[in-house]
């Protein structure tokens, strides 16, 4: 009997101990994520907001959604938009496009359904079109409005 209950003590022990990790990692890794959010925050402003990627991806959405041929004019906001990309940290880009994305759609351009569709598999791809690390920023779930 006085096994069982030393037993016992010391599961119930493992489990408050394991308990009180956990809490510790989600802590640590909440004041992590908000850090790094404010990095990317104050590198977003160093790459002004970037503003050519908005610019790049203003002038995809006025183009047919068919049109294959860039128009003239439009590398050069291709090329700014990659420069600013690359002057920010890999583990920032993602959110820095997500932080633009938003922006676009709540003060710009609003736009919805279809078209929000198209500027989301845009940004997404962003990174990729400037030969940057990571490829592909997923955007689902972290816009309202598609």
């Amino acid at each position: 009997m006085a096994k069982i209950s030393v037993v016992a003590a010391a599961l119930l022990a493992l489990l408050v101990l394991g308990h009180a990790t956990a809490f510790q990692a989600t802590v640590t890794t909440t004041v992590v994520e908000e850090e790094n959010q404010e990095e990317c925050r104050e590198q977003m402003q160093r790459q002004q907001m970037l503003s050519h990627c908005r610019m790049y991806m203003r002038q995809q959405m006025e183009e047919s959604p068919y049109q294959t041929m860039p128009r003239r004019g439009m590398e050069p906001h291709m090329s700014e938009c990659c420069e600013q990309l690359e002057g920010m940290d890999e583990c920032c880009r993602c959110e820095g496009l997500r932080m633009m994305m938003m922006r676009m759609q709540q003060e710009e351009m609003q736009p919805r359904g279809e078209q929000m569709r198209r500027m989301m598999r845009m940004a997404e791809n962003l990174p990729s079109r400037c030969n940057l690390s990571p490829m592909r920023c997923p955007m689902g779930g972290s816009m309202a409005g598609f």
